[in-house]
């Protein structure tokens, strides 16, 4: 199998705000009938994103980021009969990036009414006069472009910038006399640098960073044999396919490059919006299986094979960065394998699913995820850990045989002697004793096993209910009455197996 990476690296989102000019600034201008006009200043706000990748075709048009300064911007505007490009400088002070005033953006506008003004091209350029003549982003007059508004070019796809941008190109407002709208006009630009860059802010309007994701797919035949799969996925944001789509059948397709036989395929990436002010944010995702040169899926052709919700949590600490999983692995047919976490579902599957984000406790700041699903007695729970503290970690499941209570995570609260430490019989009131031993191998119950340990780890492992050392089926049921702790770290200098570190309650993911 060959993975060939081609991101694309979306790293600033700039938005400009068209604002009338200040009070200062009219008054420095002796223009008798200035109650009947309007000048336009652009004003901006940077925003330091994080470097992820995105797939959409239409974002062709975007160019790559750059160190450059923004020094002059290039704006088309409309209004009346009136068509015109401005060229107009950028400046900065204290509270951020601003455009020059300029007669050229002094709009006439009736006493008694409004004009519509069009913005129909906004592009950033940095002024540079020695840059790359066969640069396409390079202008011998203005520098390189170095950010650009995207322009919705076809009127049957004008949602096709949702939930990256708020106004695509070309975007109308009213322009009033003596009045100062604040009218957002969003800035694209890649980096395929795979850095950081930036961090300029202006005033706090809310924004939107985007973050990578990406897939890898295998279609397994009945007899086993893989293939590299093809498919497409749709997503929108929310927890259903209710939301905003921002993909409609992006496809991932393999191909054979050197004619010889061999299909290959990169995974597949996209990015994802992030709103800073939504808390874990949900993306639900529906991936269709396709047919290939190399099989024929027969009646999975065209289904729907997995879907779900994907969180913000779980892809940013589980797929980026450095340190974390490169892709998304998904199996379908016989492949012998799981997924690689089982984030998605098949949905005609009726196996009964569970996640759950566990919180962080006692300072630890442990990142954990737990999955667990139940087929007939075969319970199997994974245990996917980017982050803990260095050490032997026990893991548990959490709650009461008889299913009395329903177990939960402690706060605060329970911290009864006020030390700063929840220990493992200050939480115990809410989510009760251990039932089953999350252990590597050996006993699942008190008499015995062994625990993963590290920084950091991947766990896997399928019990069955109600066998010598396991509880029954009955006492396990339902899971979402139980929660998964996970302990060890140092206290005072101290190792300490029994703090606990995180905490979660496994929900239903079908």
């Amino acid at each position: 199998m060959k993975l060939n990476y081609n991101y694309m690296v979306l790293a600033l989102l700039l938005v400009l705000c068209l604002t009338g000019c200040s009070k200062d600034e009219a008054s420095s201008v002796n223009t008798p009938d200035e109650s009947q006009s309007a000048t336009i200043t652009f004003q901006a706000l940077l925003d330091n994103l994080a470097n992820r990748s995105m797939n959409k075709a239409h974002f062709d048009q975007v160019p790559t980021c750059s160190d450059g300064v923004p020094e002059i911007a290039v704006i088309g505007i409309e209004y009346g009969s009136e068509s015109k490009t401005v060229v107009v400088d950028i400046l900065e002070d204290e509270e951020g990036y601003f455009t020059a005033y300029s007669e050229d953006l002094k709009v006439p506008v009736p006493s008694d009414g409004t004009t519509t003004v069009t913005v129909t091209s906004f592009m950033v350029y940095d002024g540079a006069t020695d840059g790359d003549e066969t640069d396409m982003y390079y202008s011998s007059d203005y520098g390189n472009l170095i950010w650009i508004a995207p322009i919705s070019t076809d009127d049957e796809n004008e949602d096709q910038f949702a939930g990256y941008v708020d106004n695509p190109l070309p975007y109308s407002f009213e322009l009033s006399p003596g009045t100062k709208p604040y009218i957002p006009i969003d800035v694209l630009c890649f980096d395929r640098r795979m850095v950081n860059e930036y961090g300029y802010v202006f005033f706090d309007i809310d924004q939107k960073e985007i973050f990578n994701f990406c897939l890898f797919g295998n279609y397994c035949t009945p007899s086993g044999r893989h293939y590299v799969a093809n498919y497409s996925i749709d997503v929108w944001l929310g927890d259903d396919n209710t939301g905003i789509q921002i993909y409609d059948g992006l496809i991932s397709e393999a191909v054979d490059s050197n004619n010889d036989g061999i299909y290959e395929e990169s995974p597949l990436c996209i990015g994802l919006p992030d709103d800073p002010d939504t808390a874990n944010e949900e993306y639900y995702f529906e991936i269709t299986l396709r047919d290939s040169p190399e099989y024929d899926a027969g009646d999975d052709e065209g289904r729907v094979v997995l879907a779900g919700v994907l969180t913000e949590e779980e892809a940013k600490n589980l797929f980026v960065g450095d340190s974390m999983l490169e892709y998304y692995h998904f199996q379908v047919g016989n492949c012998g394998e799981s997924d690689t976490p089982p984030i998605f579902n098949d949905p005609e599957d009726e196996t009964m699913r569970y996640k759950s984000c566990l919180g962080a406790l006692n300072g630890s700041e442990a990142v954990i995820f737990a999955y667990a699903k139940l087929e007939g007695n075969y319970l199997t729970t994974e245990v996917w850990a980017p982050y803990v503290p260095s050490g032997e970690h026990m893991q548990h499941l959490h709650g009461s045989a008889d299913d009395t209570f329903i177990s939960s995570c402690p706060d605060e609260s329970d911290d009864a002697n006020n030390d700063g430490y929840i220990d493992i019989n200050e939480g115990l009131s809410d989510y009760g004793l251990p039932q089953l031993f999350l252990t590597t191998s050996g006993a699942t119950n008190a008499s015995g096993g062994t625990w993963p340990s590290g920084s950091s780890y991947m766990y896997s492992r399928t019990v069955t209910l109600g066998s010598a050392d396991t509880p029954s089926k009955a006492a396990m049921t339902p899971l979402d009455h139980k929660t998964v702790v996970v302990h060890g770290m140092m206290v005072d200098g101290t190792f300490d197996p029994n703090m606990p570190i995180a905490c979660g309650q496994l929900e239903l993911n079908n």
